[in-house]
């Protein structure tokens, strides 16, 4: 038994005092009020407030505590939007049915509290998460986590991370994990992968930072770690980069566009160019300009086919080694011998260019404090040449002692960087023994005289001899008539 009764503009119906109340049609139960205020709908045990076994239909929304959670709209795509969490899209607006092909506030799904709360006009967006796309009145984004693009402003990004991309402005932009793209700049196709990584400044394009605490500076960039060294094909990389390769032809770096630019502290700058100069493979020092792709001084030049290198050329080599200027080298080996002129090589050996190698230059303009130098056989005669082997080799030889050479004539010794008696200067004996040559003919140009002188006296003396002959052969002759006539006047 219940209760029917009727007021002013109500009518009441009830149950006994702990009894249900169920209303019923087409003779079966519909909906039954449990006496502890449980309502079932379709059920005649509701474990709710409100229990319903079934479907359930709304026109627009679902709201608990006076807050819309759920709610799907759209007119010219019926249902197109999902908005579940309270003020989830609760500023969208529906397009205008009068105008053709508009998809103004459509397609639209926001998960969470607060998530795309004041987007209006935009559309094909999807925020999870709460506060995701809070701000924001844009299209064809994607955000998923709490605070993700919270703030953040422009169509065609997407962001996955507890506030990622919560501060970024523009579009085509991509920003993955936690609060990359927290901080407020501008900037179109920005990408930003690890924890905190962003930009430092803004209107940037292009750029990217990969890593965590990774930021870009500047536009068409790639940025890889935040101070992080990098490893391709090595989990234990020991420079900014470093490649390990197992061989094979798919192995090694490639470099396709022309520069490889070395910075070194704001200081000094080098890069290395293919084709530059046509042809060549060119390391030059480009320190006047930071900038990419700038001419600098051809420090080695390498040309194409022949692989002949230069070195202070801006030009193709004509020999394996051409170096325009000094060079220095420790030791020189050289394999083979060639015909032509013989001509010395010499070495300086004294200031900033000792040991220097070049073809010997003697002419008076290179040297100045001329005076006569008269020693010859007093050196030559001091000097021992001596017999000996080489300690690096073994070889036997011959030669003089640097030291002995020294205590003879100094100038014609060398000493090292260390001040130490190194060797003996051979060519320039040769000075000396022209002096040597000119004192022996001198030597012998008075004797020759002393011979001619002699040969005149010889001859002298012969013809003087003659005619003491031929007047002794007189005498005799004389005699011997005086004595016959002796002999006669005695008999």
């Amino acid at each position: 038994h219940g209760v029917l009764s009727w007021d002013i503009g109500m009518a009441i119906v009830g149950a006994q005092t702990g009894k249900d109340l169920a209303l019923w049609a087409d003779s079966r139960e519909k909906l039954r009020i449990l006496a502890n205020g449980n309502v079932g709908v379709g059920t005649s045990t509701p474990g709710a407030k409100l229990d319903v076994a079934g479907d359930i239909n709304t026109s627009t929304q679902y709201n608990i505590g006076g807050s819309r959670v759920l709610s799907v709209s759209g007119i010219r795509y019926p249902s197109s939007n999902t908005f579940a969490g309270v003020r989830a899209g609760i500023s969208n607006t529906l397009e205008d049915p009068n105008k053709p092909l508009d998809n103004s506030g459509n397609f639209n799904s926001f998960f969470g509290r607060d998530a795309g709360r004041n987007n209006t006009a935009g559309f094909a967006n999807s925020y999870f998460g709460n506060s995701a796309g809070q701000s924001i009145d844009a299209s064809f984004n994607s955000f998923f986590g709490y605070g993700a693009g919270s703030q953040a402003g422009g169509s065609y990004n997407s962001f996955f991370g507890v506030s990622s991309g919560s501060a970024m402005i523009g579009d085509n932009n991509t920003s993955i994990g936690y609060n990359s793209g927290a901080v407020i700049f501008a900037g179109n196709r920005i990408t930003l992968i690890g924890s905190d990584a962003g930009m430092t400044t803004g209107n940037l394009f292009n750029a990217t930072a990969i890593g965590s605490n990774a930021t870009v500076s500047q536009s068409n960039s790639l940025v890889l770690g935040n101070n992080a060294n990098v490893g391709i094909g090595t989990n234990v990389p020991v420079g900014r980069l470093n490649v390990v390769g197992s061989g094979g032809a798919q192995q090694g770096i490639q470099i396709d566009n022309r520069e490889i630019k070395f910075r070194g502290d704001n200081i000094a700058h080098f890069s290395i160019f293919a084709n530059r100069v046509s042809g060549l493979l060119t390391i030059e020092d480009t320190s006047a300009s930071f900038l990419t792709n700038t001419p600098g001084t051809v420090a080695l030049a390498i040309a194409g086919g022949s692989g002949n290198v230069g070195v202070g050329l801006s030009t193709a080599a004509t020999s394996k080694l051409q170096v325009n200027g000094q060079g220095r080298f420790s030791t020189v080996n050289i394999d083979s011998y060639v015909s032509g002129q013989n001509l010395s090589l010499c070495t300086t050996n004294a200031g900033v260019n000792q040991n220097i190698v070049g073809l010997c230059g003697s002419s008076l303009r290179y040297k100045t404090n001329v005076q006569s130098f008269a020693k010859g056989l007093d050196i030559i005669g001091r000097l021992r040449p001596i017999t000996f082997d080489w300690k690096e080799a073994g070889a036997h030889d011959i030669g003089l002692a640097a030291e002995e050479v020294e205590r003879v004539e100094p100038l014609l010794t060398f000493r090292n960087d260390k001040g130490e008696i190194e060797g003996v200067k051979y060519n320039q004996l040769s000075a000396v023994f022209v002096n040597a040559f000119k004192e022996q003919q001198a030597q012998i140009t008075q004797q020759q005289r002393t011979i001619a002188t002699l040969q005149r006296q010889n001859t002298q003396l012969k013809e003087r001899d003659a005619q003491t002959e031929v007047r002794l052969a007189a005498v005799e002759n004389t005699l011997k008539r005086m004595t016959k006539g002796y002999r006669r006047r005695r008999m």
